[in-house]
Protein backbone atom coordinates (compact mmCIF):
# COMPACT_ATOMS: atom_id res chain seq x y z
CA UNK A 1 0.00 0.00 0.00
CA UNK A 2 1.15 3.49 -0.63
CA UNK A 3 0.96 6.22 1.34
CA UNK A 4 -0.52 9.48 -0.60
CA UNK A 5 -0.40 13.10 1.21
CA UNK A 6 -2.20 15.73 -1.44
CA UNK A 7 -4.77 19.25 -1.12
CA UNK A 8 -7.96 18.27 -2.04
CA UNK A 9 -10.41 20.99 -2.46
CA UNK A 10 -12.85 21.74 0.88
CA UNK A 11 -15.94 21.12 -0.97
CA UNK A 12 -14.96 18.07 -3.52
CA UNK A 13 -13.74 16.07 -0.23
CA UNK A 14 -16.09 16.81 1.77
CA UNK A 15 -18.85 15.62 -1.11
CA UNK A 16 -16.79 12.70 -1.08
CA UNK A 17 -16.68 12.01 2.93
CA UNK A 18 -20.58 12.34 2.71
CA UNK A 19 -20.74 10.20 -0.21
CA UNK A 20 -18.27 7.26 1.09
CA UNK A 21 -20.26 7.73 4.67
CA UNK A 22 -23.66 7.32 2.82
CA UNK A 23 -22.33 3.92 1.70
CA UNK A 24 -20.67 2.23 4.12
CA UNK A 25 -22.24 4.31 7.39
CA UNK A 26 -18.52 4.92 8.04
CA UNK A 27 -15.03 6.42 7.18
CA UNK A 28 -12.47 4.63 8.95
CA UNK A 29 -10.93 1.79 6.93
CA UNK A 30 -12.76 2.59 4.10
CA UNK A 31 -12.21 6.11 2.84
CA UNK A 32 -8.80 5.20 1.53
CA UNK A 33 -10.37 1.77 -0.66
CA UNK A 34 -13.12 4.57 -1.91
CA UNK A 35 -10.08 6.72 -3.18
CA UNK A 36 -7.92 4.09 -4.97
CA UNK A 37 -11.34 2.86 -6.58
CA UNK A 38 -12.36 6.24 -7.57
CA UNK A 39 -8.16 6.54 -9.16
CA UNK A 40 -8.51 3.54 -10.75
CA UNK A 41 -11.76 4.73 -12.16
CA UNK A 42 -10.29 7.79 -13.55
CA UNK A 43 -7.24 6.15 -14.78
CA UNK A 44 -9.38 3.99 -16.69
CA UNK A 45 -11.63 6.37 -18.25
CA UNK A 46 -8.86 8.70 -19.03
CA UNK A 47 -6.45 6.29 -21.11
CA UNK A 48 -9.75 4.94 -23.09
CA UNK A 49 -10.29 8.36 -24.38
CA UNK A 50 -6.83 9.14 -25.11
CA UNK A 51 -6.45 5.90 -26.85
CA UNK A 52 -9.91 6.70 -28.70
CA UNK A 53 -8.39 10.08 -29.73
CA UNK A 54 -5.03 8.69 -31.18
CA UNK A 55 -6.66 6.09 -32.62
CA UNK A 56 -9.45 8.22 -34.56
CA UNK A 57 -6.39 10.72 -35.41
CA UNK A 58 -4.68 7.58 -37.42
CA UNK A 59 -8.17 6.58 -38.97
CA UNK A 60 -8.31 10.36 -40.22
CA UNK A 61 -5.38 10.20 -41.52
CA UNK A 62 -2.98 7.22 -42.12
CA UNK A 63 0.55 7.05 -43.44
CA UNK A 64 2.27 5.09 -45.41
CA UNK A 65 2.91 2.25 -42.68
CA UNK A 66 -0.79 1.74 -41.60
CA UNK A 67 -1.54 1.33 -45.57
CA UNK A 68 0.89 -1.25 -46.31
CA UNK A 69 0.05 -3.10 -42.77
CA UNK A 70 -3.51 -2.73 -43.56
CA UNK A 71 -2.79 -4.14 -47.18
CA UNK A 72 -0.70 -7.07 -46.17
CA UNK A 73 -3.40 -7.96 -43.68
CA UNK A 74 -6.14 -8.11 -46.25
CA UNK A 75 -4.36 -10.88 -47.54
CA UNK A 76 -5.51 -13.25 -45.24
CA UNK A 77 -9.32 -14.58 -43.07
CA UNK A 78 -6.91 -15.40 -40.16
CA UNK A 79 -3.48 -14.09 -39.60
CA UNK A 80 -0.77 -14.85 -36.63
CA UNK A 81 0.75 -12.46 -34.85
CA UNK A 82 3.65 -13.80 -34.82
CA UNK A 83 2.69 -13.10 -38.81
CA UNK A 84 2.16 -9.48 -38.29
CA UNK A 85 5.17 -8.97 -35.76
CA UNK A 86 7.38 -10.32 -38.78
CA UNK A 87 5.44 -7.90 -41.20
CA UNK A 88 6.38 -4.90 -38.90
CA UNK A 89 9.55 -6.03 -37.70
CA UNK A 90 10.98 -6.38 -41.62
CA UNK A 91 9.08 -3.25 -42.37
CA UNK A 92 9.13 -0.86 -39.72
CA UNK A 93 11.43 -2.13 -37.05
CA UNK A 94 12.06 -4.31 -34.41
CA UNK A 95 11.64 -2.57 -31.46
CA UNK A 96 8.29 -4.01 -29.09
CA UNK A 97 6.67 -0.60 -28.83
CA UNK A 98 6.37 -0.61 -32.52
CA UNK A 99 5.25 -4.04 -33.04
CA UNK A 100 2.76 -3.01 -30.38
CA UNK A 101 1.91 -0.01 -31.74
CA UNK A 102 0.45 -1.45 -35.21
CA UNK A 103 -0.92 -4.56 -33.51
CA UNK A 104 -2.94 -2.09 -31.53
CA UNK A 105 -3.85 0.08 -34.30
CA UNK A 106 -5.05 -3.01 -35.89
CA UNK A 107 -6.82 -4.03 -33.04
CA UNK A 108 -8.40 -0.90 -31.97
CA UNK A 109 -9.44 0.12 -35.68
CA UNK A 110 -11.05 -3.54 -35.47
CA UNK A 111 -9.54 -4.62 -38.23
CA UNK A 112 -8.33 -7.67 -36.78
CA UNK A 113 -9.83 -9.64 -33.66
CA UNK A 114 -9.05 -12.13 -31.86
CA UNK A 115 -10.09 -15.46 -32.71
CA UNK A 116 -8.61 -17.85 -30.47
CA UNK A 117 -4.69 -18.91 -28.83
CA UNK A 118 -3.13 -21.81 -30.54
CA UNK A 119 0.17 -23.26 -28.96
CA UNK A 120 1.17 -19.61 -27.39
CA UNK A 121 0.15 -18.38 -30.20
CA UNK A 122 -2.42 -15.77 -30.91
CA UNK A 123 -4.90 -15.98 -34.31
CA UNK A 124 -6.42 -13.40 -35.20
CA UNK A 125 -9.55 -12.79 -37.74
CA UNK A 126 -9.48 -10.48 -40.17
CA UNK A 127 -12.62 -7.92 -41.16
CA UNK A 128 -11.59 -7.57 -44.82
CA UNK A 129 -14.42 -5.58 -46.00
CA UNK A 130 -13.66 -3.33 -43.06
CA UNK A 131 -10.21 -3.10 -43.97
CA UNK A 132 -10.91 -2.59 -47.70
CA UNK A 133 -13.42 -0.09 -47.16
CA UNK A 134 -10.99 1.68 -44.74
CA UNK A 135 -8.72 1.35 -47.93
CA UNK A 136 -11.21 2.68 -50.80
CA UNK A 137 -11.65 6.25 -48.24
CA UNK A 138 -7.65 6.83 -47.97
CA UNK A 139 -6.44 5.74 -51.48
CA UNK A 140 -6.64 7.21 -54.90
CA UNK A 141 -9.79 5.03 -57.13
CA UNK A 142 -6.31 3.42 -59.17
CA UNK A 143 -4.27 2.89 -55.72
CA UNK A 144 -7.57 1.17 -54.26
CA UNK A 145 -8.04 -1.09 -57.10
CA UNK A 146 -3.94 -2.25 -57.58
CA UNK A 147 -4.65 -3.64 -53.66
CA UNK A 148 -7.76 -5.25 -54.38
CA UNK A 149 -5.66 -7.76 -57.06
CA UNK A 150 -3.65 -7.94 -54.55
CA UNK A 151 -5.12 -9.15 -51.70
CA UNK A 152 -7.84 -11.27 -53.34
CA UNK A 153 -8.85 -14.23 -51.33
CA UNK A 154 -7.35 -17.60 -51.48
CA UNK A 155 -9.53 -19.34 -54.54
CA UNK A 156 -12.62 -17.35 -53.13
CA UNK A 157 -14.71 -18.14 -56.28
CA UNK A 158 -14.40 -21.86 -55.37
CA UNK A 159 -16.70 -24.20 -53.79
CA UNK A 160 -15.13 -25.62 -50.22
CA UNK A 161 -14.80 -29.00 -51.52
CA UNK A 162 -11.80 -27.55 -54.00
CA UNK A 163 -10.68 -25.22 -51.63
CA UNK A 164 -10.18 -27.93 -49.09
CA UNK A 165 -8.84 -30.54 -51.65
CA UNK A 166 -6.39 -27.54 -52.75
CA UNK A 167 -5.42 -26.48 -49.78
CA UNK A 168 -4.64 -29.66 -48.29
CA UNK A 169 -2.49 -31.12 -51.51
CA UNK A 170 -0.51 -27.82 -50.99
CA UNK A 171 -0.17 -28.69 -47.45
CA UNK A 172 1.18 -32.12 -48.53
CA UNK A 173 3.76 -30.77 -50.76
CA UNK A 174 5.35 -28.20 -48.71
CA UNK A 175 5.76 -31.20 -45.83
CA UNK A 176 7.47 -32.98 -48.57
CA UNK A 177 9.68 -30.33 -49.23
CA UNK A 178 8.59 -28.05 -52.34
CA UNK A 179 9.34 -24.69 -51.99
CA UNK A 180 6.42 -22.24 -52.60
CA UNK A 181 7.41 -21.28 -55.93
CA UNK A 182 7.57 -24.95 -57.26
CA UNK A 183 3.94 -25.75 -55.84
CA UNK A 184 2.77 -22.49 -57.37
CA UNK A 185 3.96 -24.60 -60.74
CA UNK A 186 2.15 -27.48 -59.99
CA UNK A 187 -1.23 -25.79 -59.04
CA UNK A 188 -1.47 -24.07 -62.33
CA UNK A 189 -3.68 -26.73 -63.06
CA UNK A 190 -6.00 -25.37 -60.90
CA UNK A 191 -6.23 -21.79 -61.57
CA UNK A 192 -3.59 -18.90 -61.01
CA UNK A 193 -2.34 -18.34 -57.66
CA UNK A 194 0.24 -15.93 -56.47
CA UNK A 195 3.05 -16.55 -53.77
CA UNK A 196 1.04 -15.26 -51.08
CA UNK A 197 -1.99 -17.19 -51.73
CA UNK A 198 -0.57 -20.33 -51.90
CA UNK A 199 1.00 -19.60 -48.45
CA UNK A 200 -2.21 -19.26 -47.36
CA UNK A 201 -3.50 -22.02 -48.81
CA UNK A 202 -0.83 -23.99 -46.54
CA UNK A 203 -1.95 -21.84 -43.00
CA UNK A 204 -5.16 -22.86 -43.28
CA UNK A 205 -4.14 -26.82 -43.07
CA UNK A 206 -1.24 -26.60 -41.12
CA UNK A 207 -1.73 -23.26 -39.15
CA UNK A 208 1.53 -22.25 -39.27
CA UNK A 209 3.04 -18.95 -39.52
CA UNK A 210 6.67 -19.69 -40.32
CA UNK A 211 6.02 -20.68 -44.07
CA UNK A 212 9.29 -18.70 -45.49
Amino acid sequence: MGLLHVVVDDEVLQAFKNYVLQKYGKLHGVLGLEVTRALDEYLKLSLAAHTNKNVQQILSKPNKRHIALLTHVATFKEITKSDIERYIMKNFGSDKRTRNKYIQFLLNGRFIRVLKPLYGEVIYEVDRQRTLDFLKQSLSEEEFKAIVVQTEPVIESRDNGDRAAISQYAAERYQAGDSISEIKEKLEGFGTFSEQQIRNLIRSVMRLDNVP
